[in-house]
């Protein structure tokens, strides 16, 4: 049966599109089958409906669980790309997902906001998927060189401990998306 990760953050520029492409080709190298779903409603009308409300196919947050399932064994990993915002497209794909990763910009900006995608994660856990778990957060567009980074990875490692990867994303080196994936199986 195949893995179903959700690339979740409700904040804009956070690498998630980069971060579903660059795993992907990094898992093909592996070896393993990928299927890369992109959650954009202005690609498809179901999607368009769930995420404006007007839905008529049942149960509006598991339409996106019943898609992926019908084709979750013939992928070993189903990755998902979910929008910029907290809305019903991203309760879809978590309550479709096995595992969320949070990539995250490496700038405390992106950290006072990281507390609202956590409550909405956990919202799904106790009330649609009981068996999502949270993978990791990624630090994304990381530039070794600058001191700031140093504290916030500094800053990010007190606050969520193992939550964080070990494998940073840093700027123009998709090579850490192959460390990445190694990380992740």
């Amino acid at each position: 049966m195949g893995r179903v990760i959700a690339i979740a953050n409700h904040k804009g520029g956070s690498g998630k599109t980069t971060t579903i492409q660059c795993l992907a080709e990094s898992l093909r190298k592996l070896g393993k089958t990928v299927w890369e779903v992109n959650a954009d409603p202005m690609r498809d009308p179901d999607l368009m409906a769930i995420e404006i409300g007007d839905c008529e196919h049942g149960i509006s947050s598991e339409i996106l669980r019943t898609r992926i399932d019908a084709k979750r064994d013939e992928f070993d990993f189903t990755l998902i790309d979910c929008p910029s915002s907290l809305g019903l497209l991203t309760v879809n794909a978590l309550v479709a997902a096995d595992e969320v990763i949070i990539p995250i910009r490496c700038d405390h900006k992106a950290m006072e906001k990281l507390s609202e995608l956590m409550a909405e994660i956990r919202i799904v856990q106790s009330t649609r998927n009981r068996e999502l778990k949270i993978k990791g957060i990624l630090l994304t567009m990381v530039n070794p060189s600058l001191q700031t980074t140093l504290v916030i990875y500094s800053d990010m490692k007190k606050l969520f401990g193992d939550l964080l990867f070990g494998t940073v994303i840093r700027k123009e080196h998709k090579e850490d998306y192959d460390v990445l994936a190694s990380e992740i199986l």
